[in-house]
């Protein structure tokens, strides 16, 4: 006998614990306390809520918020990493749409095996040799 009800009290503590309150409900409680003024003690008797459960919702609600705000934070950094990519890309953009054709050329060049040599570059001539 003592060992039907040893294995009652294990599936009862291995049983998946549901809440008995959804996530809507328990929102609405926080907005009433924390928005609207309702005292806590009022909430609990009014809902048949526990203190502890009470507050956990609490802290869950609050941190959800700031968590909220964090994730607006890395939204406007992110956008902003954002412009600025997309303002390189564009200058990037630009200057290899100049490059490319003298590169299409030399690749030609190169498949035709036409050597091109380096020109040397000489220092301007002063006003003296003219």
């Amino acid at each position: 006998m003592d060992r039907n009800i040893q294995h009652t009290s294990e599936a009862r503590s291995k049983a998946r614990r549901t809440s008995r309150y959804d996530r809507e409900f328990k929102i609405h409680v926080m907005i009433e306390h924390l928005c609207n003024g309702v005292r806590k003690q009022e909430l609990r008797q009014r809902y048949a809520i526990h203190k502890d459960t009470f507050s956990s919702w609490k802290k869950q609600f609050i941190d959800a918020g700031k968590l909220r705000f964090r994730m607006n934070d890395f939204r406007y950094d992110m956008g902003e990493k954002l412009r600025q990519a997309m303002a390189e890309n564009a200058s990037l953009k630009k200057e290899f749409s100049t490059l490319r054709p003298k590169y299409m050329v030399l690749q030609l060049f190169h498949k035709h095996g036409i050597r091109i040599q380096k020109r040397k570059v000489y220092p301007a001539a002063s006003a003296r040799c003219l």
